[in-house]
Order: structure tokens, then C-alpha cells, then sequence
């Protein structure tokens, strides 16, 4: 249960070909920084430290730049720089309290470290906007788990079955969890569905 992988880098839709082009033609512009800091995140671990030299040369264009916020924040989050990634997205999300992504992304910081009371209030938000939001309703089941109300983490990942029913990995995750109470009978029928949906691929 992760929200980390639920939500993808903001950018425009726009191909690694025109993005380079763009660096070419406009070799000092904000978006350039922005499309190729997106580039660096997207080739993984290793470029991640060029991706946060791209979006801190965005912010230095721009230091209000939304789209160049978020992006560094992510990075940010990824390399575990947890308090500068948090202020940032504290930042962001005072200034839209709509902003599902920047809640998600907060809700997921708090539970890596785990500090579940903190993530409570925008995993809340999240499913305020969207009550079958599936990556709320996952966040909420962790949150659930680290706070060791195992029943109320089943319940939760139950109804996330009624958003997505073929997922595998939430029968896996509420195989754990039964395992976890003892309720070994639940936890060979989650494995049972789990056998079923794979013999379906």
C-alpha cells in the first residue's frame, strides 16, 4: 500500500524528443528545466540528483512555479530528504486545499516514516474529494495497519476491493493482515482469489 507509484511527476504531455528539442531551441527557459528535470526522474535512482539540479534551475526563474515545487518535492521524497520534500508539500497544499496529489504525496511521506497520526488529515482530504479514490482508500488501510487497528485496515481494503476487484495485491496485502489476527481461514480464501485471478492471466 503505497501512494508513491499512484501518482506520476507533473508534466505536460510531451515526448522525450520534444523535450530535448525544446532544450535546444530555448536553452534558458523555465518549462526546458521543468521537461528535462522530468526526463532525469523518469531514467530512475541514479538521475535523480540531475533531476533536482534541473527544477532548482526552474525556481530560480521562477520561484513560484508550481509544477517546478511539486516536481522538486518529489524528487526530493525519493532521495528520503523527508523534511525538505514535507515543507514543500505543507507549502503547496496550503495554497490549493484541493490538491489530491500534493494530499496523497503528504499522507505517503508521513506513513514512510512512519508517523500515521500526521497523515491522517490529508489521507481525510483525499477521500473528501473522492470517497473511491483507491489510492486514498490505501493510504487509509496502511495508516489503519500502522496504528494497529488491523480490523479497521480490513475493513478499509475490503471496500478498496469494491473499487478495484481484480487487484492482486490487495488480496495479498488482507491475506497479511488476517495472518496477522489469526484468521487463517480468511487469510487461505484471500489466497485462494489470489490463485483464481492469476490463472486468469
Amino acid at each position: 500500500m503505497n501512494g508513491d507509484a499512484c501518482v506520476p511527476l507533473r508534466t505536460e504531455r510531451l515526448t522525450l524528443e520534444l523535450r530535448l528539442q525544446s532544450l535546444e531551441i530555448n536553452p534558458m527557459q523555465e518549462e526546458t528545466h521543468i521537461h528535462l528535470g522530468t526526463v532525469y526522474f523518469e531514467m530512475g535512482e541514479e538521475h535523480y540528483v540531475d533531476a533536482l539540479r534541473e527544477e532548482n534551475l526552474a525556481l530560480e526563474m521562477n520561484p513560484h512555479s508550481k509544477f517546478a515545487l511539486f516536481n522538486k518535492a518529489l524528487t526530493l521524497k525519493r532521495l528520503k530528504q523527508f523534511i525538505q520534500s514535507e515543507q514543500i508539500f505543507i507549502e503547496l497544499s496550503l495554497t490549493d486545499v484541493k490538491d489530491r496529489e500534493v494530499h496523497v504525496h503528504l499522507a505517503d511521506l508521513y506513513l514512510l516514516q512512519g508517523e500515521f497520526q500526521k497523515a491522517e488529515p490529508y489521507i481525510r482530504r483525499v477521500l473528501e474529494l473522492n470517497p473511491a479514490d483507491a489510492t486514498g482508500l490505501s493510504l487509509l488501510g496502511e495508516m489503519y495497519e500502522q496504528a494497529g487497528k488491523i480490523e479497521m485496515a480490513i475493513e478499509t481494503l475490503h471496500q478498496l476491493l469494491k473499487v478495484e476487484p481484480g487487484n492482486i495485491e490487495i488480496y495479498a496485502d488482507l491475506a497479511n493482515l488476517y495472518k496477522k489476527i489469526n484468521n487463517l481461514a480468511k487469510a487461505k480464501e484471500c489466497i485462494a482469489h489470489i490463485q483464481r485471478l492469476s490463472s486468469l492471466d
